[in-house]
């Protein structure tokens, strides 16, 4: 049994949080990616996930 490890990119739509997400995903890990709003473009091997991290609901919400 593998054990692929995972990371957790917040801000991840767009900008340096994109490229990191991608990155990650490229070089084998699972990735979950967040962001405040969803959005059509969703960068390739990337999970995303609502989450705005200023609010206690939106962070239980993305743990669950």
């Amino acid at each position: 049994m593998t054990h692929q490890q995972v990371v957790l990119v917040t801000g991840a739509s767009s900008g340096f949080g994109q490229l990191t997400a991608t990155l990650f995903a490229k070089k084998g890990y699972r990735v979950f990616g967040t962001s405040r709003e969803e959005h059509s473009a969703t960068p390739q091997g990337v999970e995303m996930l609502a989450l705005d991290v200023q609010s206690d609901q939106s962070v239980q919400s993305c743990i669950q």
